[in-house]
């Protein structure tokens, strides 16, 4: 099976992931924030969220009309980013807006067949249709330009988040949203700091 037919396959797994993905996000802005970390990418800071981590994902897979797929491609992005610059990138309030588009738009186009334009990014965002081709330029170049994604990896990366599902084991839903499968990802504060 190619990569895409196997994406649109994992389709409907994948959104019901979404919540999980908001959540362990919103967590890791708000540990970052309460440990004061700051980011070096000055050009994604800006202004806030105004709705929940998982609202904003969600809304940018409803206009964004991008697959739930991209979410997690638009993760290993932002991971690939970090194992590039270091402890340096990391989500915070000011640059999360920005920085997740980014990625999702960047995911949409390396991945989906039908994408939207800059300008109806732009607009989902929030933003000036100027501002995002800057940013969607200073992503790719720190993301030298290196976007391919193998089928080993997308899997290896949604399982080392753990948030499959954990029936029968007796454990709260909350408590089955992060399962341990990666040792480096045995919980939420190891999977969070990741970011």
């Amino acid at each position: 099976m190619r990569f895409k037919e196997a994406m649109i396959a994992d389709a409907a797994e994948a959104e019901r992931l979404i919540d999980a993905v908001g959540k362990l996000l919103d967590h890791t802005v708000k540990l970052n924030e309460s440990k004061g970390r700051k980011s070096s990418l000055k050009s994604f800071e800006g202004g806030t969220v105004t709705i929940s981590i998982s609202q904003y994902i969600k809304r940018i897979l409803k206009y964004g009309g991008c697959s739930p797929c991209c979410v997690f491609v638009a993760l290993m992005f932002l991971q690939r980013l970090k194992d590039r610059h270091g402890d340096g990138v990391c989500l915070t309030p000011s640059n999360f807006q920005r920085l997740f588009l980014v990625a999702m738009m960047t995911s949409a186009k390396f991945l989906d067949d039908f994408y939207y334009s800059n300008a109806s990014w732009a607009e989902i965002g929030s933003l000036k249709l100027k501002e995002l081709n800057k940013l969607e330029l200073d992503f790719l170049f720190l993301m030298e330009f290196d976007l391919h994604i193998h089928r080993f990896e997308y899997d290896k990366f949604v399982a080392s988040l753990g948030l499959e599902s954990q029936e029968g084991t007796g454990k709260s839903e909350d408590e089955a949203s992060v399962v341990c499968k990666v040792p480096s990802y045995c919980d939420v504060t190891s999977a969070v700091s990741a970011f």
